[in-house]
Formats: structure tokens, sequence, C-alpha cells
């Protein structure tokens, strides 16, 4: 039986599910939120939570709690960057995401577009933050080059990029289904109304800052590294996926 395990700030449960073999729709989609890391993404999952959304993927989370999950995403990710594989529709995220009624952060943000597509009745939420802000966190956390979504040289081709994932999103939503958030102006006000709920009585949750960040970072990799002492077989492959989704995290993202 699976037992809870603390990783920094949260306590989850490890599981070992093959989401493609067993992961189906249990609950409808609710909300994308389709901003990139280090914008408030992680307090918004909380806010989320705390407002009866559940669950909202989220990817330390998600990594955290079932690792497989990782070779789904590295399966997309190869679809979508390196045209090899079938690209992911409704019937995959279905099977990836099935058991969430929301998305947020990474590595759902790289899939904007097509979660969009598949998900057309979820509301949108996009949070941001000044481009010069985001940069600067960014640069900090992620100190690879971002050659996903940012181009070989994140120097130059990072703020720029940030933009066009913005506009991309605003382009792809109708202007009733979308809010936009920006990082210090989050609250329960706008939130509670677009999404036509009453206004809690807790705080609204300010957390991840990048210190956090970087300690869940190295918590990934100390879990994927003992999982390679301890593990030999077929699941192997999803301690590989792990460490790739953390080199992923660090190089694409902010």
């Amino acid at each position: 039986m699976a037992k809870p395990t603390h990783f920094h700030d949260y306590v989850t449960v490890v599981t070992d599910i093959d989401r493609r073999k067993y992961g189906e729709r249990v609950v409808p989609m609710k909300v994308l939120c389709l901003g990139l890391p280090r914008t408030g993404t992680d307090s918004l999952r909380r806010a989320l939570k705390l407002l009866g959304i559940n669950d909202v993927y989220h990817g330390f989370p998600a990594f955290f709690e079932n690792p497989r999950d990782c070779e789904m995403w590295y399966e997309a990710h190869k679809s979508k960057f390196e045209n090899r594989g079938k690209p992911f529709g409704r019937d995959e995220f279905d099977k990836l995401l099935g058991h969430c009624q929301a998305v947020a952060d990474h590595p759902c943000c790289v899939f904007a577009e097509e979660l969009v597509q598949a998900y057309p009745e979820a509301k949108v939420i996009l949070t941001t933050r000044p481009d010069n802000d985001w940069f600067c966190y960014a640069f900090l956390v992620f100190q690879m080059d971002m050659h996903r979504l940012f181009g070989d040289n994140f120097t130059a081709d990072g703020k720029r990029r940030y933009r066009e994932h913005n506009d991309m999103i605003r382009s792809l939503v109708p202007k009733d289904k979308l809010l936009e958030l920006r990082l210090g102006q989050h609250g329960w006000d706008p939130l509670c109304k677009f999404l036509n709920v009453d206004i809690p009585k807790a705080d609204y949750p300010r957390t991840n800052s990048v210190s956090d960040l970087n300690k869940k970072l190295d918590l990934v990799t100390w879990y994927a590294c003992r999982e390679v002492v301890a593990t030999v077989g077929t699941s192997f492959l999803a301690v590989l996926a792990t460490l790739y989704a953390v080199h992923f995290v660090r190089a694409t993202l902010s």
C-alpha cells in the first residue's frame, strides 16, 4: 500500500499508475490555467483547490505523486517538438488528466493550444507578470538554454517568446471565457466572479518563491536518483523520464 511522503511543503502519496492503460475522464475539465511558470501558478493552484476544484494538475505534485506521468508527457513532447508519434488530443489528455478538473503550470502550459482545442468548454485563466520581472526570475531559476519554447538563446529571445505565449492564449480564447490575472493583483474577487463561486474565508494563497522552487527541483532529482538505485525492470523508464522532466523544467520554462 502506498505510504504518505513529505516533499518540501506538502505531503503526497506516491503511486505507480500507467495512465496509458488505466487513465480515463472521471471528472469534467473546468479550468485551464495556461500562464507560464513564475507567474503565480502555484498560488492559483492552491486557490482553485480551496474553491472546490479537484484536482488541479501541476507539474511538481504530478511528478511527485505519479512519476509515470512523465512517460506520457515525454510522448507528447516528442510529438509536438520532434514530429514523432501521434499528436495529443482530447483522448490522450483524458487519459493523462482525466482525474483533474483543472491544470496549471508546466508541463500543461507547453501544450496550451492543444488543451484549448481539446477542452473548448473549459474556462481559461492566463497569469502574467511584467516582462522584465518574469525574465529575471526565469533566468535566476533556469540557467540552461530554454530551447524548446524560447529558442537556443533565452537571453535574447526569452522576453519576446514570453509575450508571444501570452498573446497566443489571448487569441485562442473568447474574451468571455478568459480571465487574465497579473501577478501581485491575484485575489479572490476576480477569480470567484469569473468562476461564479462564493469568496472563501481563507486568505488567497501566496506560495512558491524562487528558493522554494529550487528546493523542489532538488527533491525531484533526489527522488529519481534514489529510484535508480532501488529499481530494476520496466519502471526504470519512469525514473529516466522523471530525470528528463527535471531537465525539461529547468531548460524550457521559468
